[in-house]
């Protein structure tokens, strides 16, 4: 219980704009001709890790670092990053400068089907004995045999997060990937309106749904004096930060994040300088400001300062985007999605479960971890990916 007690982030999978969106006869053309966004990619791993350190090293960091147990317990933001960097890279990867879809609507979805399936099924499965043995350890036989059947058939379908009391079943931190599918589902229709509008009005609808993203935990935070992550029991905590319609603002604002870099609006602006400050400042706030409540946290105050540093690091200048871009950087990148959805199923298989109070464990878990998501990428990712959009292709023919 303390281990869902402690559990609000994912790492949600995002496209490679070389490797995914034009690497198949399924997407248009058009995409080979758009570089790679690789420090983009590099920064990826970093937030895995972060949210793999917020469920994991915790105990480890208390009495030892006030600044980086600060950090770590403020690993659950990663799910806002992630969710601007969705709607980033899909404007990127899916739509013309015109504002137009590259490719049907059919192989958008049949390209994220086949790019977030594999490792989420192979995930569902390494849970499965823990869960399994867990309900019915907990409920008598009939009952077990129910919510089993519920619960993992809202998890296969990846419906899971609409419902507070359904969010963290099975492997709980499918939840956030349960919000993604909701923005592919939305991504052909409104990336395509959000692309019409004039940069002006861009701008101050990015603002307005900036506010309207912290409305609800505001309200919460003024009502309810909300300041912790959800317990298994704050169904409305959880409702206001699971539900993907509450969360969609976020990904709204990547989708016009990454229409103003591809129009080039960018372009004037320093990129190395851009990262500087975003860096700085999400460190200062995460470092020394652990008074902030956990809900705005989560729901995208720093929405701002994320903006900036991805918008940054796609110029591919400085320091720290060459550093993110070298090649061992972009395999762990590619890497991270496996890192993030794994993190408990691997734990479990591996019979020690979250948080960790050693320091050598929680090493030899991370090395785990790693390894496997690397492996699961090349072996299982990979070739499923291709092998799902080469017969879903056909099957349109």
């Amino acid at each position: 219980m303390e281990l869902r007690e402690q559990a609000s982030v994912m790492v949600t999978e995002l496209p490679h704009p070389r490797s995914d969106a034009g690497a198949s006869s399924i997407d248009s053309s058009s995409s080979h001709s758009k570089p790679s966004l690789n420090a983009l990619t590099g920064l990826r791993f970093f937030a895995a890790m972060g949210v793999v350190f917020y469920h994991f090293a915790l105990p480890i960091l208390k009495g030892r670092s006030y600044v980086f147990l600060n950090i770590a317990s403020d690993g659950y933001i990663a799910v806002d990053l992630f969710y601007l960097l969705s709607g980033f890279i899909l404007t990127y990867s899916y739509l013309s400068r015109e504002g137009t879809l590259l490719g049907t609507r059919r192989n958008f979805y049949v390209s994220r089907f086949a790019r977030i399936y594999p490792a989420y099924l192979l995930a569902f499965i390494m849970a499965a004995p823990s869960d399994i043995a867990t309900s019915l350890h907990v409920n008598r036989l009939p009952i077990a045999i129910v919510k089993l059947l519920i619960n993992g058939g809202l998890v296969l379908t990846l419906q899971q997060a609409w419902t507070p009391w359904t969010a963290w079943s099975w492997n709980y931190p499918a939840w956030s990937v349960s919000v993604e599918v909701f923005f592919y589902l939305l991504f052909p229709w409104i990336g395509i309106r959000l692309a019409k509008l004039r940069p002006t009005s861009a701008f101050r609808l990015a603002g307005l749904l900036w506010l309207l993203a912290l409305l609800a935990p505001f309200a919460l935070w003024m009502t309810k004096g909300t300041t912790a992550p959800p317990a298994s029991g704050d169904h409305l905590q959880m409702a206001i930060e699971f539900t993907p319609i509450f969360r969609l603002p976020e990904f709204m604002i990547g989708i016009l994040l990454g229409r103003a870099y591809v129009l080039g609006q960018f372009r004037r602006f320093n990129g190395s300088w851009m990262v500087s400050v975003a860096a700085v400042s999400i460190f200062v706030v995460l470092a020394f400001c652990p008074f902030i409540p956990h809900p705005l946290l989560a729901n995208g105050l720093i929405a701002p300062l994320f903006a900036l540093l991805i918008a940054g690091l796609a110029q591919g200048r400085g320091l720290v985007a060459w550093f993110l871009s070298l090649p061992f950087m972009v395999i762990l990148g590619e890497a991270s999605y496996g890192i993030y959805i794994l993190q408990l199923p691997l734990a479990l298989l591996l019979m020690a479960p979250p948080p960790y109070h050693s320091a050598r464990m929680l090493g030899f878990y991370c090395s785990m971890l790693v390894l496997c998501s690397v492996l699961s990428w090349h072996f299982v990712e990979t070739p499923l990916r291709i092998n799902i959009k080469r017969r879903l292709s056909k099957s349109s023919q």
